[in-house]
């Protein structure tokens, strides 16, 4: 049952990736229109009562590059 929710969330997209650690538990990265979204699949995944979710949102290395730059910039400016 938990793998076909998983293989299913893989194929419609919601997950890029999923994978196990070896002392046990795991991770994936997916997508969500919304938290509510979010919130609904991981409730929806039927060991969701006994799991404890750590989710953490990712943005694109280059974006994140381009606006600690702009920042570390801003901060050099203002200590002259």
């Amino acid at each position: 049952m938990r793998r076909s929710w998983i293989d299913g969330k893989l194929s419609d997209g919601t997950f890029e990736c999923c994978y196990a650690f070896v002392q046990g538990g795991g991770f994936s990265v997916g997508e969500a229109d919304s938290l509510e979204q979010l919130m609904d699949d991981l409730l929806d995944y039927p060991l969701s009562p006994f799991v404890e979710f750590d989710v953490r949102p990712l943005v694109g290395i280059d974006h994140a590059f381009e606006r600690f730059t702009e920042m570390a910039e801003r901060m050099a400016a203002q200590a002259g």
